[in-house]
């Protein structure tokens, strides 16, 4: 499998350009269609992928979808009814309601929060768009996400990652037969397997603290585990330019608030925090030197220790340039977080805040 390269790549910033694109790959995909997705509104956008999804099965494509039990809870029926009639095969990840107490008690917390198309197994998207009007001119303020289309051999990697959920087999099983099983691939990176997320992690804490020059987080909810503050504090102490980019509004009211609780430490080493002002930051951005990912996977201990997730490394040049100058002009969107500024947070909202990071190995 290839290791430098993808034989084709794209970014995107928009979801109008994102599902547009998208809507090109149903239209001239030949043998199979495979979506994971966290969330699959059946809103504007929703109905309109639906369409196209069981119009290819029309055309002869096979068309398999993975939802989220939780994440999608609110449309699974219709999705059932309208995908299911039209020949869209669908499958619901750990389903919430069941009949059994000890299976929901078992699984409530394993989500499966990958954001995936793959077409064919030659052509892939993965980031942070889930199938929602939010990301889109749809809404009077489009959240912010990051998505990348690939081509390559390593999409055979998504494949085997969607089968493996779809057949049902062990996603969190410590067993890893081969070292090649463990590695995958260094432009995918799964964690469907306590080992791998093991491996991802030190890869990642590895990463930082042999940064060079510059580090840059974009992630919609910062509320990770020790180990990893402490390497962006030390990077930021011995003279590494790291960044933080996080949101102000979040679709989750309480998570800036819990990121906060973060800062003092972050500040004090010389962590340069900024938070995003026009619109909810949704986006899950990576920049290490040369080193960029573009996923779904957050720094927390959702996707560290629960959700299953899936990222994608920027390897050309170009889109690594394009991905920089978004990322800069994020920040111009945003404001500086100081610690006299976070000085002025009130105690109360203090306090809550540290509450609900008693509960941050549900986040």
């Amino acid at each position: 499998m290839s290791i430098d390269l993808w034989s084709e790549e794209q970014t995107f910033f928009s979801g109008d350009q994102y599902y547009a694109a998208i809507i090109l790959d149903i239209q001239k995909a030949k043998k199979s269609i495979y979506v994971e997705s966290y969330i699959f509104d059946f809103d504007e956008v929703g109905q309109n992928l639906a369409q196209f999804l069981v119009a290819a099965v029309l055309r002869g494509v096979r068309v398999q979808v993975i939802v989220d039990g939780f994440g999608s809870i609110s449309a699974i029926s219709t999705l059932q009814h309208y995908l299911s009639s039209g020949g869209v095969q669908l499958k619901v990840f750990h389903p919430i309601l069941s009949s059994w107490f000890i299976p929901i008690f078992r699984n409530i917390n394993r989500r499966n929060h990958r954001k995936v198309w793959i077409f064919d197994d030659t052509v892939a998207y993965a980031g942070s768009f889930n199938i929602s009007k939010v990301h889109t001119s749809f809404n009077s303020k489009p959240w912010r996400d990051s998505g990348i289309r690939v081509e390559g051999e390593d999409v055979q990697l998504l494949t085997e990652a969607f089968h493996k959920v779809w057949n049902k087999k062990k996603v969190w099983s410590r067993k890893i037969f081969n070292f090649d099983d463990l590695v995958g691939s260094p432009l995918v990176r799964l964690n469907d397997g306590k080992n791998k997320r093991r491996v991802s992690y030190r890869d990642l804490l590895f990463r930082i603290r042999e940064a060079k020059k510059y580090i840059c987080f974009g992630n919609a909810y910062f509320a990770p585990h020790f180990r990893l503050v402490m390497e962006l504090c030390y990077s930021a102490r011995r003279g590494v330019e790291v960044h933080l980019l996080v949101p102000r509004q979040s679709d989750i009211f309480f998570m800036p608030w819990v990121s906060s609780t973060y800062y003092f430490a972050l500040l004090q080493s010389g962590v340069k925090i900024h938070e995003y002002l026009p619109a909810v930051f949704h986006a899950k951005n990576y920049v290490i030197d040369d080193w960029m990912m573009i996923g779904s996977s957050n720094l927390n201990y959702r996707s560290l220790f629960h959700d299953l997730e899936v990222d994608l490394q920027v390897t050309r040049p170009e889109n690594k340039e394009i991905f920089l100058k978004e990322i800069n002009e994020d920040i111009k969107k945003s404001e500086l977080v100081t610690l006299a500024s976070f000085e002025k947070i009130s105690w109360f909202r203090k306090i809550i805040a540290n509450f609900f990071l008693l509960f941050k190995s549900w986040m």
